[in-house]
């Protein structure tokens, strides 16, 4: 009797000390689709009606890149996530257009870019490892009542 509780002892202490689980460590939403991406395409409407673009990026002009950019995606929680668009242009300063922090929400594969910002509000903005798709309005500079849709897409 004595060796069979030496044996279940030495067991136990060996199951005790063995190594632990090393389950994959699922990041947060934030962590997922943070970094940068290239911008391919731009558009702004006033109203509906087309005052800038759209243009896919970048644009070359025999063989020189004229106008390129980056969306830069920086976490802020696990759960938010703020925006900024860079674009460059030949012969212009660079414009840097900050778009503010945006709610996370699960959406099949990747994520809904979701709240209202500096004005902002996202209607159908969408992010996932690979790409981001902003899809803004905003109250009309011109208060015609319309609203204006600025339209972003990158990827990595």
């Amino acid at each position: 009797m004595k060796n069979l509780f030496i044996i279940a002892f030495v067991a136990l202490t060996i199951a005790a000390c063995s190594k632990k689980s090393t389950d994959a460590v699922t990041p947060d939403s934030a962590s997922t689709v943070a970094g940068t991406y290239t911008l391919n395409y731009i558009r702004s409407d006033s109203a509906a009606i087309p005052t800038f673009g759209p243009y896919n990026l970048p644009i070359v002009q025999t063989g020189t890149t004229v106008a390129s950019g980056t969306i830069t995606v920086a976490k802020v929680a696990n759960d938010s996530v703020s925006v900024i668009i860079r674009i460059v242009s030949s012969g212009n300063p660079d414009q840097t257009l900050p778009y503010g922090t945006f709610g996370l929400k699960s959406s099949g594969a990747g994520y809904l870019l979701t709240g209202k910002n500096q004005g902002f509000t996202s209607q159908a903005s969408t992010i996932d490892s690979k790409s981001i798709n902003i899809d803004v309005s905003y109250p009309d500079y011109y208060n015609t009542k319309a609203a204006d849709r600025d339209v972003y897409i990158g990827s990595r």
